[in-house]
């Protein structure tokens, strides 16, 4: 759920931990706090351009810590909630959506797949990639809310990194 990694290790230092931790998927969103003796303002930012989300140094308050853990710890849990990348929501809240209509009536549900991004990632890089799922993301997002009088009328969610869901009345499919 969070790591808490200094910066001074016998092996390799926590910057190049922290660099791996981000380079890898199952771990690059973890959130990092560095805890250390380093107080230099250089290794401070360094740090948090490594994409650390705090960076305290010793000694240090432990209830400064406690409620800095805390803090990350419901951020982190509301953004597994939403795509890292678009901000749209997640499986847990397109199943919490769905639960909801199925005691309804006159709704639709579309699906739309984003193929080829990993082709345009490989010509174009990564970055653009994200740029791209974020356009297509507002377009969605503008689409479906536009001239909308009942903003939770519809919805619009992503399955997996090029899939996504549209929830709308029905006459409006």
């Amino acid at each position: 759920d969070l790591i808490l990694l200094d910066i001074r290790l016998p092996d390799m230092d926590g910057f190049e931990v922290c660099k791996r931790l981000r380079s890898h998927r199952r771990t690059q969103f973890i959130p990092i706090i560095f805890l250390t003796e380093k107080r230099e303002r250089g290794d401070r930012l360094s740090g948090l351009e490594l994409g650390a989300v705090d960076y305290i140094t010793k000694p240090f308050d432990v209830q400064d810590l406690r409620l800095r853990v805390r803090n990350i710890l419901r951020r982190s849990k509301y953004q597994t909630l939403v795509h890292p990348v678009t901000g749209l929501p997640n499986q847990d809240l397109v199943d919490e959506r769905l639960n909801v209509l199925l005691n309804q009536h006159n709704w639709a549900l579309l699906t739309i797949q984003a193929d080829g991004l990993d082709g345009f990632a490989d010509q174009y890089g990564f970055v653009a990639r994200d740029d791209a799922l974020r356009a297509l993301a507002l377009l969605m997002n503008n689409s479906v809310n536009e001239d909308q009088a009942d903003p939770d009328s519809s919805f619009v969610g992503q399955l997996s990194d090029n899939s996504f869901i549209i929830i709308v009345e029905a006459g409006r499919a």
